[in-house]
């Protein structure tokens, strides 16, 4: 697995893969892309999100995590489930 991280000033508005909150136009993220299995990805997240699986506890997401999983900012899980999927457009 390969991964580049670089902090980046959104040009259109994004999701965060984290939280599933939006990330408007002109605000800071983070924008991380990778190989995982030789597949290509490439997600936005806050920068308070990055900081929260960065610092966070990695037995909490070791199995992997779904969008829109945490509260913005933290490594709590949402009690009402992941944000629905069709919100999470990062094109």
């Amino acid at each position: 697995m390969t991964l580049t991280r670089k902090e980046v000033t959104t040009r259109k508005p994004r999701r965060c893969v984290w939280c599933g909150e939006p990330i408007e136009k002109g605000e800071r993220a983070v924008y991380i892309t990778g190989k995982i299995d030789g597949d290509f990805f490439a997600v936005y997240m806050h920068p308070e999100c990055h900081h929260a699986m960065v610092n966070g506890s990695p037995e909490e997401y070791s199995d992997g995590y779904l969008f829109g999983d945490y509260h913005r900012g933290t490594v709590h899980l949402r009690e009402d489930g992941p944000l629905p999927v069709e919100d999470a457009s990062n094109d």
